[in-house]
């Protein structure tokens, strides 16, 4: 489990990423743009 060829890092950077930017998509939409985006 501990022997990684560096592609299992890859991924698991990029989903780790993936989350993070949709996490802060979100609060920025419900926290800066929500007023706006009501109307």
């Amino acid at each position: 489990m501990l022997q990684t060829d560096g592609l299992d890092i890859l991924i698991a950077w990029v989903v780790f990423g993936a989350l993070l930017a949709a996490l802060g998509f979100v609060l920025l939409r419900h926290g800066a743009g929500g007023e706006d985006d009501r109307k």
